[in-house]
């Protein structure tokens, strides 16, 4: 069985690189029709060129496009030019090269070892509402969106496809009103007991474990929620509720969450289990309303 323990005391061990990491510099995307994708990432995602020179480089093969102080790189596969054939064969994979003819290598989205493309949207700039208006104008569909977290922290995402089924996320601003933003400071327990208070009752399920009966085995909570809704700074620095061991932005956003998305929070849960708090949903219950919800899925 896979254990996450050794990456994670890798990573914070003594032993570290001589440099440091700044920023994301850029990402290159193959694109097996290169006008469409320069459509969508230039019109619709607002990207820039720099230079016209930056458009169409080694025979029309790679095409740099801004994106806030990254760069996204197309590399146009449907590139007809000898120039740009040869280029492609030298720098596919990182310039590991290829000796498959380019008619026959794949593009699916689905088997990418890349799973999405997240851009920060400018502070300013980003309305939740307005930019929903816009790709429904633009003919994109809003496949996902809600608090996700990121580099700077916890904050509202939506979900879009480009043409060649990639998936992109645009993030906004950190939220920082979340509901224990104070919480590590402190350094007892505390307490909160109307966090899922808003549950969505549309479902025939029981509202929370505590309202189970042994006839409710086979159906899932609508809450993981024990009513044991306390923190304790010892314990992942106090963002953690001791009771159902989900995070304070999970337990804010778990009304919006799809299924497949509440299932990851209780897989999640399940991760930070701890069997030293009296009264806590077990592991194994945590495990079951995942498959629950699992199941749920569309």
């Amino acid at each position: 069985k896979y254990s996450f323990f050794i990456p994670v005391a890798l990573a914070f061990s003594q032993k570290r690189p001589p440099f440091q990491l700044k920023k994301l510099d850029h990402i290159v995307i193959r694109c097996n029709d290169f006008d469409p994708m320069f459509d969508f990432y230039t019109n619709v995602l607002g990207c820039t060129v720099d230079r016209p020179e930056d458009v169409g480089r080694f025979g029309g093969v790679l095409t740099h496009l801004r994106a806030g102080d990254a760069y996204i790189d197309l590399l146009a596969y449907n590139v007809e030019t000898p120039k740009g054939q040869e280029a492609l064969q030298r720098m596919h994979s990182g310039g590991q090269g290829t000796t498959l003819e380019l008619s026959d290598i794949e593009f699916s989205a689905a088997s990418s070892t890349m799973d999405h493309l997240c851009l920060r949207v400018d502070d300013d700039s980003f309305d939740e509402t307005t930019i929903r208006n816009f790709m429904e104008a633009q003919g994109i569909h809003i496949i996902s969106s809600g608090e996700r977290k990121g580099a700077d922290g916890m904050g509202s995402s939506l979900y879009v496809q480009d043409p060649e089924g990639n998936v992109i996320e645009l993030k906004g601003p950190p939220n920082h009103q979340t509901l224990l933003e104070n919480s590590a400071e402190d350094s007892t327990i505390t307490q909160n007991d109307d966090h899922d208070a808003q549950v969505n009752h549309d479902v025939t399920q029981v509202d929370s474990i505590k309202d189970a009966t042994p006839n409710d085995m086979e159906t899932v909570p609508v809450t993981p929620c024990i009513r044991l809704c306390r923190y304790n700074a010892d314990f992942f620095d106090g963002q953690v509720c001791i009771g159902c061991f989900r995070e304070g932005y999970e337990i804010g956003t778990w009304n919006s969450m799809t299924p497949m998305e509440r299932s990851f929070a209780l897989l999640d849960a399940a991760d930070r289990y701890s069997g030293t708090f009296e009264g806590s949903v077990s592991k194994e219950e945590l495990l079951r309303q995942a498959q629950a919800w699992n199941d749920k899925k569309p």
